[in-house]
């Protein structure tokens, strides 16, 4: 488990800091063809960071992959001169070595421990750059797969390169074309049916703690929470454990007086949760996103719009319409882990409204 960052030292220096003004993700630029397009990352930091993204073909169809930092330890180089204070001090609580390739995700995992997260527009853009910064690992992952794919004929494609085809399909960025071409049982998508009242229920009761050792628990626990919300309104676990690539499933062992757990990777990872139970629109307009909410809705947002869900919520109530600091919007209340909380868009405590000011994507999922 990730530690939790004290956050009284952090809060008083984040506060004296001055805040960079927002500015959406500009990522300009197409791709034809499997070439490679430079590209630049506006607003994360003062000093532009050149992108690339590239295009694989797989079965004969061009998939995009995520965009990458043009020069990754250049670009780390960039991030750790903008945000050295607020680096400094995590590096002093979590005991961490300086900033470097190999401990980056520490740092990262100390940045949602952070209170005042919701309204602090610099420590987004601090977790825009380490959601781009990790999209390495993604493509290396999805081009692994893609090699282990025989045939490139899709009259006559076996069963394993269509699994396979599937799994890069639910890693590949949701803008990308999708690959496979003959359906299987890896996509719950809208059906069946949720128990609303049920699922608003079970979401009131732990969105500020823990059902366990019912279930585990993560530092990142959103996407955990969200699985939970959806099978306490009665949708029926897709059980093929072990293989946590299929499915969407949890299972728990009683060992002496604890529980071992397993998932499947769409149980508690919030891109493969959004994309496996199927993302119905998606918008970078909060007015527009709150109108086509209801009550029992999953929603997730993508940070810095790179086609990767980074976060998953749930809605248990809808309210009236609302304006405040020059925002209009349907209110609406969110459960939600990770940052633990049930509580109103227009409460300081959520967030989700300011969301579009750094050019987040948001997604409703399921419907």
């Amino acid at each position: 488990m990730k530690k939790t960052v004290p956050t009284l030292i952090l809060l008083g220096i984040l506060i004296c800091l001055p805040i960079l003004a927002t500015a959406e993700v500009n990522i300009e630029g197409t791709i034809k063809d499997t070439s490679v397009t430079d590209r630049t990352i506006k607003g994360i930091c003062s000093d532009n960071l050149e992108i690339v993204n590239k295009a694989i073909t797989i079965n004969n169809v061009e998939v995009d992959l995520y965009v990458e930092f043009k020069d990754r330890k250049e670009a780390l180089k960039k991030f750790e001169k903008e945000y050295k204070d607020i680096l400094s001090t995590i590096q002093k609580e979590f005991k961490l070595d300086k900033l470097s390739m190999n401990n980056w995700k520490d740092y990262q995992a100390a940045l949602i421990n952070i209170n005042g997260y919701e309204q602090n527009s610099k420590l987004r853009k601090m977790e825009q750059f380490f959601d781009i910064f990790e999209n390495n690992d993604q493509n290396d992952m999805i081009k692994e797969l893609a090699s282990r794919v025989k045939s490139q004929d899709k009259e006559k494609i076996s069963t394993v390169d269509n699994r396979l085809l599937k799994e890069i399909d639910l890693l590949t960025p949701y803008s990308s074309n999708m690959i496979s071409s003959v359906p299987n049982d890896i996509t719950l998508q809208s059906s069946p049916a949720i128990n609303v009242d049920d699922a608003v229920t079970y979401a009131t009761d732990y969105a500020t703690s823990y059902n366990t050792p019912m279930y585990d628990k993560f530092s990142s626990d959103c996407t955990n929470f969200a699985s939970q919300i959806l099978e306490a309104g009665g949708v029926s676990q897709e059980d093929y454990s072990p293989d946590e690539t299929k499915g969407w499933w949890h299972t728990r062992e009683k060992v002496l007086w604890w529980y071992d757990h397993d998932h499947s990777i769409s149980w508690i990872r919030a891109d493969t949760f959004a994309k496996y139970m199927g993302v119905g629109y998606k918008t970078k307009v909060h007015k527009d996103f709150s109108e086509k909410l209801q009550k029992g809705d999953f929603i997730a947002y993508d940070k810095s719009s790179d086609g990767d869900w980074d976060h998953i919520g749930f809605v248990t109530e809808i309210g009236d319409t609302v304006t405040e600091d020059e925002k209009t919007y349907t209110n609406y209340k969110v459960a939600q882990h990770t940052r633990n909380y049930h509580a109103w868009v227009s409460d300081d405590t959520n967030g989700w409204e300011t969301l579009e000011d750094e050019g987040y994507t948001y997604g409703r999922v399921r419907r």
